[in-house]
C-alpha cells in the first residue's frame, strides 16, 4: 500500500488523453455510441500516431473494457501492442462477478436507472463536486445524459470469454484505492502472458484525486 499518487512523467514521455466524439471538448460532434466503432477508430489513430514509438495505456473505471478491446484489436490488425497497460478501479473484462450480476433477473443496467438513483450512485463513488450533484438542473440536462451514454456504450460490449487463452503478452498493472470496492484484481493476470502486478493506493474509486 502506498500514499503516493504518480510521479511526474519523464520529458521523454508524452501523455495523450482520449476524448470520444460527442463528449467534453468534442461536444459539437455526433455522439459515438457503437462500441466496436470506437475500438476501430481508436486503434487506427493509435496505430498511426505510435507507428514508430512504444506506448502504454492507462484505463480508469469504464474505460477498461474499451482499453482492452483496443489493445486486442491493435494486436490482431496492426501487429502492435502496448508495452504496458494500467487498469484502474475496475473489474476485468471477463469478471465472474460481473457475469453473475448480468445474469441476475433483478439487475437493472446503470444507464436505465432513474436520474435520482443514478445521481446517488455517482455520489457514492466520489470524485464529483457536491456543487454539481446538488444542482438538479445541471445534472439532469448536462451531466447525466452524457454519463448515461457512456454507461450504455460500455454495457454494449460483450463479456470476454478467454477459454484458457491469454490474449495479450504485455505487462499489466492493476491500480485501485483501498476504500473502493474489491475488483478482484488477480483476474487481470488471466489476460496476459506478461508480468502482472497490483498496486493499492490510499483513496476510493477516484484515488487519483487528493480529496477522494
Amino acid at each position: 500500500q502506498s500514499d503516493a499518487l504518480f510521479v511526474e512523467p519523464s520529458k521523454d514521455v508524452e501523455v495523450i488523453g482520449v476524448c470520444l466524439p460527442g463528449r467534453e471538448t468534442r461536444q459539437n460532434e455526433v455522439l459515438l455510441m457503437e462500441f466496436d466503432r470506437c475500438v476501430k477508430l481508436l486503434s487506427e489513430e493509435i496505430a498511426r500516431v505510435c507507428s514508430d514509438k512504444p506506448f502504454a495505456f492507462f484505463a480508469h473505471s469504464m474505460g477498461a473494457a474499451l482499453c482492452f478491446k483496443t489493445a486486442q484489436h491493435l494486436q490482431e490488425h496492426f501487429n502492435q501492442e502496448p508495452k504496458h497497460i494500467f487498469f484502474s478501479s475496475t473489474f476485468a473484462p471477463h469478471s465472474q462477478q460481473i457475469k453473475d450480476k448480468l445474469n441476475d433477473p433483478e439487475y437493472t443496467p446503470p444507464h436505465e436507472l432513474s436520474n435520482e438513483d443514478l445521481t446517488q450512485c455517482i455520489a457514492k463513488m466520489g470524485g464529483t463536486p457536491k456543487l454539481f450533484l446538488e444542482d438538479e438542473d445541471f445534472m439532469n440536462k448536462m451531466f447525466l445524459p452524457l454519463y448515461r451514454a457512456d454507461l450504455k456504450l460500455m454495457c454494449s460490449s460483450k463479456m470476454l470469454e478467454l477459454n484458457g487463452k491469454k490474449p495479450l503478452s504485455c505487462s499489466v498493472t492493476v491500480v485501485e484505492g483501498n476504500k473502493d470496492e474489491d475488483h478482484q484484481p488477480k483476474e487481470f493476470s488471466d489476460l496476459t502472458s506478461g508480468k502482472f502486478s497490483h498496486l493499492t493506493l490510499n483513496g476510493g474509486h477516484f484515488y487519483i484525486l487528493k480529496d477522494d
